[in-house]
């Protein structure tokens, strides 16, 4: 057995005693063995200094000269032997792991305790701290060397430690991060499948790590989230124009969803957790399900599963609102205000998600409102996209930072704060865009009009300079369709079109459509034709059907294509 004792005292003599008697003796009894009189083997201690001033002081080796123990008192005689390699708050933190105690500030003043164990716990400490120096270097292939000093891992005392595992898995999930153009950066396939393999390596060593640390502390919420973020993390990267293509998007979806719920089973009011699966829910499962392998056959089953996901994304979200607005500690509030800010976009832009679900604005151009929406659903979709105005409302006041006070949205939407201006200015204007769609009020036309112009005025941040905007211009587009304006269109989007290689397709539609209302009709047959070649395939079944109508000239054609519209390209 080793003596840990603390004190407060500096200088320290070179020779001298420690003493506790009838104040403080019956705190440290508990942390002896119940046989007293084994402690007179005891030859070793190690003395560290327990003022937080005082944490980066090394401790030291004390040799046991003499003890005097019994039920009331311990006095322990030492020479200092010795200074130790071990600062302070390592012997500290290794004590508490070793006694398993929830704070230092529960720990005794001395305590007798096996020599081997607590070294053992001691040098796990003193790697955490290296491992802690790293993380502020971002130094992550260093960690992850010393990691390989420890192989094979589960031959090895870390293997029990799940602190210092889920240390080392921050640092193996930084390497194994891929956002880049994987193409541009790697032309040749060999270098590219070289880096792949690399990440894939890092990916499932990250997960082996992080697995073991829920095996360890299976209640630990903080262990599950880091799993789950970990393929959270995959999800988003397969995701990535360019990016790599190496996994199955679903099967992360599933594992990070399976991991977030165990996290929250733990801690419910984890708020990037329950954010996590928001997301998920909604853009993976709602989202890309709908995208992906798109085919006719399986339109009602896919708009059945986006709802859905949607629906349920809307209650997790509506969640973290309410839990981010019981928060009374201000210092908590702040650190949580990034999720809180991007939540209240979401829900406006989930809610004009759902309200697309039961009209698009393509048709109206073709048909009459009164033969897509009945009283009950238009009721129902107007309080939808009343709720999707309310919380870009929401979102705009909440993220405004700027020193100069603004109570106009118009002003305060120019803020690019957790969220980007462009982004919230452009989603009222489509929000407002619907409700004129269905209404006809001139107010919603007015904030449209203001809205979209705004996002399209503004700019975007440093890093985004190079970002079009010919999603604004197809919306403000789309507007003039709606009012019957068929040249307004053509004059917004048939310059962009005619110089830009790789004009998209939820554009090259609109500028089609106003081609064919103004009987422009070889314009139209042209764009068409070339897009029925180049387009994914929902938007080849639009192409399609829009030829099929200007073949045939029956209205219902368009409106069976274009209850597929309700989804758009993913902004923000």
């Amino acid at each position: 057995m080793i003596f840990i004792i603390a004190t407060i005292q500096d200088p320290i003599r070179n020779t001298g005693y420690f003493y506790w008697g009838s104040k403080y003796y019956h705190l440290i009894k508990p942390f002896l063995p119940k046989e007293l009189k084994s402690l007179d083997s005891i030859q070793t201690a190690f003395l560290y200094f327990g003022k937080s001033e005082q944490k980066y002081k090394n401790a030291l080796q004390l040799k046991i000269t003499s003890i005097q123990v019994d039920n009331y008192s311990l006095k322990i005689n030492y020479e200092i032997e010795k200074t130790l390699e071990y600062k302070s708050f390592q012997i500290k933190e290794a004590l508490k792991k070793y006694l398993d105690l929830q704070s230092v500030f529960e720990l005794p003043y001395c305590s007798a305790i096996n020599e081997a164990e607590f070294l053992d716990k001691l040098n796990h400490t003193k790697l955490t701290s290296t491992i802690s120096q790293l993380e502020q270097q971002n130094n992550w292939q260093e960690i992850y060397n010393l990691l390989l000093q420890f192989q094979p891992i589960e031959n090895h005392s870390i293997w029990k430690d799940a602190e210092l595992l889920n240390k080392f898995s921050f640092a193996t999930a930084k390497l194994s991060e891929c956002t880049e153009n994987i193409k541009k950066k790697f032309p040749d396939k060999s270098e590219r499948k070289k880096f792949l393999n690399e990440k894939k390596f890092f990916r499932e060593l990250t997960i082996k790590l992080r697995k073991r640390s829920v095996e360890i502390d299976p209640t630990n919420a903080t262990y599950y989230s880091n799993l789950a973020y970990t393929y959270y993390q995959s999800v988003n990267e397969l995701t990535i124009p360019s990016s790599r293509r190496d996994g199955n998007i679903l099967e992360d979806a599933s594992n990070a969803i399976k991991y977030l719920d165990l996290s929250l089973k733990y801690n419910p009011n984890r708020l990037t957790d329950l954010y996590r699966k928001a997301i998920i829910l909604s853009d993976i499962f709602g989202t890309h399900i709908f995208y992906n392998n798109f085919s006719e056959e399986q339109i009602q089953e896919k708009f059945n599963t986006l709802t859905n996901s949607i629906s349920q994304s809307i209650l997790i979200f509506q969640k973290i609102e309410n839990i981010y607005e019981s928060i009374t500690n201000e210092e908590q509030k702040n650190k949580s205000k990034k999720i809180y800010i991007k939540t209240l976009y979401n829900l406006a832009q989930k809610f004009l998600t759902l309200a697309k679900t039961n009209i698009n604005l393509y048709s109206l151009i073709f048909i009459n409102k009164e033969k897509i929406l009945d009283q009950q659903k238009e009721t129902e979709t107007i309080t939808l996209l009343h709720l999707a105005n309310k919380y870009i409302d929401k979102c705009i006041k909440e993220d405004y930072n700027k020193k100069k006070i603004e109570t106009e949205i118009e002003e305060l939407v120019n803020c690019n704060n957790f969220t980007i201006a462009v982004y919230k200015s452009y989603l009222k204007g489509i929000i407002n865009l619907h409700l004129f769609a269905i209404t006809k009020k001139s107010e919603y036309e007015t904030d449209a009009k203001k809205y979209l112009y705004l996002a399209n005025e503004i700019n975007f941040p440093k890093e985004m300079q190079n970002q079009n905007k010919i999603f604004i211009l197809e919306k403000l587009a789309l507007l003039s369709l709606i009012k019957n304006n068929y040249e307004q269109p053509i004059k917004l989007l048939e310059p962009i079109y005619k110089r830009k290689y790789n004009f998209p397709a939820y554009a090259a539609y609109t500028l089609a459509i106003s081609y064919q209302q103004k009987n422009e009709t070889e314009k139209a047959k042209e764009i068409i034709d070339k897009y029925l070649e180049e387009t994914n395939q929902l938007f080849k079944n639009k192409f399609q059907k829009l030829k099929d109508y200007m073949t045939v000239g029956d209205k219902q054609i368009l409106y069976e294509i274009n209850t597929e519209e309700w989804i758009d390209e993913k902004i923000g």
